[in-house]
């Protein structure tokens, strides 16, 4: 342990930098969509187990998607409230919506990923790769955003992450325990969130690729012999095996009938959701994920990743670029919502290909260090200005969020964004008696309101309710498809995300 902590103390530092910068914003969102349903299913998970309940009418619950990734995110808040610890409170929401202590479980594993990230290109690559890795990592917009989200995004992030460091260190042995090793980190992938399947493959293809022994840009490439074959499916048998194994075991929703209620689970992703796509609302194509992806992104990632495609030919960048791809197949799923955000378990792929394009196409340049340094003041200049609403970050392909807000290109405020920042604006603009009119969706993301203020809430396609104060956000007003009477309604506060409304407070006139 010592020793690495000697060979890696800077990016340790580096990491533990990123950890107490974002300490900072673990709240300033306010909660988010998915949060509820995460942390309170993860509190009855363990409820039950810890009254060995694992009959079907508790475990059907939330049934969609695995227990451990819930349990990991709720246990701190369970244990807390448990013994009646107050640890991290969070005074503008009710105690029962108090996620701090999951978003901190969340930002642990985010830093857990930034490490296993700079390991896994020191290894294959070099230092320099792994610094640009990680940073690049660090300051990626949608990987900033979960970071501090209590779902599932960071946590699965992390164990597929370590999934690929376990397949580098550990993929080639014909050590059985090993396998084991790499069995459970599979179904931990797994159980954690379901959509984990698509990274399946990655066990298998590591073999293979060790077992053809191939390195296309040396034009070297060797057949496997029929005792190395053997040796590959024995091995690769026992790994999937295993994992599916621990898989049943460790999710009770499945002890009855593994297959009647794996297909029952499955069937919950056999829909399609209207949105607003390129500027009308529709069936997200096909093609929904990639656009995202090209969207989502800042354009200096792509420069990287452009100049590092000559290496496709190579066996460990090839594996990686596998690694960046696999989620791209929920594209011929009907389940595509959210924008990037089943891809992102992708995202350290991505940013270490990047850093293997940048490393390798100015590794002559005597500038070389001045472009690093550019690339990571770009990304903090980008951080500060969509800072804290890192999932409505859009880049200069689309003229950014408020050409996208403008044009309706794609989501803005999906997640309930801005909601809390125009409850607190109101809530001290004004101690009297006053009545405001609520139209925000999610409406369980609402923090709590002034006593002084008699609520309405309008679920209505139109604005109904002629209450003094008027607070709407951006989804609410898309997916009802309404507009505000500026004769009756003055805009008195906003809340942007670099440009883009989402949310707005109106006074009555």
């Amino acid at each position: 342990m010592k020793q690495f902590v000697k060979e890696n103390w800077l990016v340790l530092l580096f990491i533990s930098l990123f950890f107490f910068v974002r300490l900072f914003e673990l709240n300033t969102v306010g909660e988010t969509w998915d949060e509820i349903a995460k942390i309170r299913n993860g509190q009855l998970h363990l409820k039950a187990i810890s009254h060995l309940d694992f009959s079907y009418d508790t475990w059907v619950l939330h049934k969609e998607h695995p227990p451990v990734g819930k349990i990991l995110l709720a246990l701190p808040t369970y244990l807390t409230t448990k013994f009646g610890i107050t640890l991290l409170n969070d005074s503008v929401y009710q105690v029962s919506k108090q996620y701090n202590l999951a978003r901190l479980v969340s930002l642990i594993f985010a830093c857990g990923t930034l490490l296993l990230t700079f390991l896994i290109s020191k290894k294959w690559f070099n230092l320099t790769v792994a610094w640009l890795s990680v940073i690049g990592l660090s300051l990626f917009p949608h990987f900033v955003a979960h970071s501090f989200i209590a779902t599932l995004e960071s946590p699965q992030t992390f164990f597929i992450t370590l999934l690929f460091f376990t397949l580098v260190y550990l993929g080639n042995s014909k050590k059985i325990k090993d396998w084991l090793i790499i069995a459970i980190v599979v179904a931990l992938g797994l159980l954690v969130k379901l959509s984990s399947i698509f990274f399946l493959p990655l066990p298998f293809l590591f073999s293979l690729a060790s077992g053809l022994k191939f390195d296309l840009s040396k034009k070297n490439f060797n057949l496997p012999t029929k005792k190395i074959l053997k040796h590959l499916f024995i091995k690769n048998l026992i790994i999937y095996s295993l994992a599916m194994a621990i898989f049943i075991l460790l999710w009770p929703w499945l002890w009855a009938n593994p297959v009647t209620r794996f297909l029952e689970t499955l069937n919950h992703f056999n829909v399609t959701r209207t949105e607003y796509f390129m500027g009308k609302l529709i069936n997200p194509p096909f093609y929904y994920y990639l656009y995202y992806f090209a969207i989502s992104v800042p354009v200096v990632y792509f420069i990287g990743f452009i100049f590092g495609i000559k290496n496709i030919f190579s066996r460990k960048y090839l594996l990686i670029l596998i690694w960046f791809l696999l989620p791209f197949i929920a594209s011929f799923s009907g389940f595509k919502q959210n924008g990037v955000r089943y891809l992102h378990s992708s995202f350290p792929a991505f940013c270490i290909l990047v850093g293997v394009g940048y490393e390798q196409a100015l590794h002559k340049l005597k500038v070389r260090n001045l472009v690093f340094l550019l690339f990571f003041v770009i990304l903090i200049v980008i951080n500060l200005l969509i800072s804290p609403y890192y999932l409505d970050y859009y880049n200069i392909l689309v003229k950014g969020p408020a050409n996208v807000y403008s044009k309706k290109l794609a989501q803005i405020g999906w997640w309930g964004e801005g909601s809390k920042q125009a409850i607190l604006f109101l809530n001290n603009y004004t101690n009297k008696k006053s009545s405001v009119c609520i139209k925000l969706t999610p409406a369980h993301v609402i923090p709590n309101i002034n006593d002084n203020f008699t609520i309405y809430y309008d679920n209505s396609n139109l604005v109904k309710c002629k209450s003094q104060y008027l607070i709407i956000n951006t989804l609410d007003q898309w997916l009802k498809n309404y507009t505000v009477d500026k004769n009756t309604y003055e805009i008195i506060f906003t809340v942007k995300a670099f440009g883009a409304p989402l949310a707005q407070v109106y006074k009555h006139k």
